[in-house]
């Protein structure tokens, strides 16, 4: 895994699709983590990127195309992503820190960088859920 200080080489299609200018975030493409506003990359970011990294096989142009075009399937992967690195918040800093990380992925994942696909209390449910899972 790298870890690159730019843009994924499918950002112009990412920026078509979702209010990405403005946003922090990191993304996966491959094998290869980046950060097109240089934000470093904390452990908990690794293991959600990472999550993205095996849901993408050896395709990750055919899965980010499916993740742009249907918010049902986006939402599955960032629910599991999110709901990984829940788990290991937790595992390291005990259930307050993650609460508190769950319900800003949460507020983050049904809000407009994500299509406003799903309500907060969904999105709190379905990372939750994830987050569980021995």
């Amino acid at each position: 895994m790298k870890i690159e200080y730019g843009y994924p080489p499918n950002w112009e299609k990412i920026k078509s699709a979702f209010p990405a200018d403005n946003a922090e975030v990191v993304m996966a493409y491959g094998d290869t983590i980046y950060s097109p506003f240089k934000l470093p990359v904390r452990d908990d970011l690794h293991v959600h990127e990472e999550v993205h990294m095996k849901q993408q096989k050896d395709d990750p142009e055919k899965w980010w195309d499916r993740y742009i075009a249907e918010p049902e399937f986006r939402i599955g992967q960032e629910a599991e992503a999110y709901g990984k690195q829940v788990k290991y918040i937790r595992s390291l800093q005990g259930e307050k820190r993650a609460l508190v990380a769950l319900t800003s992925f949460a507020k983050f994942l049904s809000g407009p960088v994500y299509g406003n696909a799903l309500t907060q209390g969904k999105a709190f449910d379905m990372i939750r859920k994830v987050s569980r899972r021995k």
